[in-house]
Parts: structure tokens; sequence; C-alpha cells
């Protein structure tokens, strides 16, 4: 077994040794219908404000000091350009802690509560590790030339990379809340994760074109260095995260190589479009419907599905 093999196979069993915990806290928790927001605070963890409200175990006031005003920063940006201010959570959590407030495995970053009555709270690892971060690594092996360049000319490892984009994923997860936010329906979950890393990529390309690059090298590190087990859009909206922590990574790289280069051509009017093509409530579509709305104004998106057909 080589070296890919073994990472590989390493990531494979810390996806099914995280899901399986992840599934014991849900049965253990069966009829617990308190918010995110209010077990994360029942945790008792120390705080940071930083124009979001940062919990984080103790010992990791740096990585919140670190985190909290890059959120921020992101909120001021969408505050200026699109009119809203919204309020927003961030916890930094182990892996003991995770399960006591999230199903999804730990170090799989994800937004919870878009309403009043549940806030909303994206959920990351206290520090760059955890299946997404354990993943990311296994990749290295499995990179084109081209890569290894643009890798090479951030003046980041591989490995630190891996840590930055852990981080960079509460862009994604801020991406969701905005989008909401904005009244940006859901036809399709693809669409939904889609439109987060739009947003995340538009603050990114405007604001922080250095994370921006690593944003997006990371999208063609794993299209390049993974092969999926599932990959057509109709796999994504039956399965969704149930596909396995790999196999949606890829996914979300498929759309974040899809949503950068819009974002470079089209910057905030794609979203302002999007607004008026799919607005709040407008219920579930098929995607084959969805595509064609999109390729009305944006051709290239029936070109771009049928990537996921390609095998």
């Amino acid at each position: 077994m080589n070296i890919c093999q073994r990472a590989g196979l390493l990531s494979a069993l810390i996806a099914f040794f995280m899901f399986s915990t992840t599934t014991i806290a849900q049965e253990n928790n069966q009829g617990d219908n308190r918010t995110v927001l209010t077990k994360v605070q029942s945790l008792d963890l120390p705080t940071v404000r930083e124009g979001v409200v940062v919990h984080y175990k103790p010992g990791y006031k740096e990585r919140a000091e670190k985190l909290g005003p890059l959120l921020n920063d992101a909120i001021q940006f969408f505050k200026k350009e699109l009119g809203i201010e919204q309020h927003f959570h961030l916890a930094l959590v182990d892996s003991l802690d995770w399960i006591q407030i999230s199903s999804s495995p730990y170090g799989l970053p994800h937004v919870s509560g878009m309403n009043d009555k549940d806030p909303p709270v994206a959920v990351l690892p206290v520090i760059g590790d955890g299946t997404v971060y354990d993943f990311m690594v296994s990749l290295e092996n499995n990179f084109s030339k081209n890569l290894r360049q643009r890798i090479q000319n951030t003046g980041y490892s591989w490995e630190e990379i891996s840590g930055i984009m852990v981080d960079l994923v509460s862009l994604h997860e801020l991406g969701h809340v905005y989008k909401n936010a904005y009244g940006i329906g859901e036809p399709a979950l693809w669409f939904n994760e889609l439109m987060a890393n739009y947003f995340s990529y538009l603050y990114m390309y405007q604001e922080r074109p250095e994370m921006a690059e690593i944003w997006d090298i990371t999208g063609h590190a794993i299209q390049e260095g993974y092969e999926p087990h599932y990959y057509t859009l109709e796999d994504f909206e039956k399965r969704y995260v149930k596909v396995g922590v790999s196999n949606y990574a890829w996914y979300q790289s498929a759309f974040e190589i899809k949503a950068n280069p819009l974002v470079e051509k089209h910057g905030l009017s794609f979203v302002k479009t999007m607004k008026e093509v799919f607005p709040s409530g407008i219920g579930k579509i098929e995607s084959e419907k969805v595509l064609e709305e999109l390729e009305a104004d944006y051709p290239g998106f029936k070109e771009w599905a049928q990537g996921f057909k390609r095998q």
C-alpha cells in the first residue's frame, strides 16, 4: 500500500469514526429541542466580540481574535454592498464539545440556525484539524505541475494551506447566512451551496485577494486529487452530506470552481439577478429547470452540469 493509499484509508477511517460518534450523539440527544446557540452557550466557553461573537475553547483566544475580525470585515463588506446588517456567532470547539452541539463529523465546518428564534452559528474546529483537514493533506501527491507552482507561489506549505482552508470555510458559512438574508431562495441543494461559495469568494476576491487565491487553489486541488464515488447533481440532491466527507468536499470544490469565475466577471450583479430569478420561498425545483433558468442569463451552466455525468 503506497503513501497516498494509506492517507486515503486513514481519511476514510476517521470519517467513519466521526460519523459513528455523531450518530451516537444524535441518539443520546433525541428530544433536545434547544437551538444550536443555546447548546453552545451551555458549554460556558469564553467569548470575544469582534462584530461577531466568537465562543472558543480555553487556550485558543489568539485564534478567536484572528477569525473574529475576518468575519466582521466580511460582515461590514456586505453591509456596505447589500445594505444588510447581520448578527452572527462562531463556535470554535474541540471534538468532545463538537458532538454536544452538532451532528456533523468533527472538522466539517457548517452553519446552523437561520432565523430570529435560532440565530446563525458557524461551527468550526478549534484548530485547523479534523476530517476536512486530514482529507486535504492526503491529496498532496496527486497534484499537477501547474498546481504545485501555484501552491509554491503562495509561500505556504500544502499542510498550511489545508489549515487555512478550514478557516476560510467560515466565510462560506457566512455566505449561507447572507444568501438567505438577502432573499435568495433554495431551488436546489447544489444551488444553495454554489451561492454560499459565490458570496464567500465575492468578499475574498474584492477585499482579500491572497485568500481568494488560496480558496481557488484548494478547489482545484480537490478536483485533481480526489476521485469521487458520487458525482451527479442528482446524487448530491438525494444524499447531500451523506455522500461522505471527502465526496462532499469534492462537490463543494466543483461549485467553487464554477462560482469563482462568475464572481470575477459579474460581481454583485449575479447576486441581484439570483434574487429576482429564485426569490425566497420559491421551493424546490428540478435541477434541469434550475439550470435552464441560469443558462438563459449566464450561458455555460448546462455545459458545466454535463461535467458531473462524465463517468
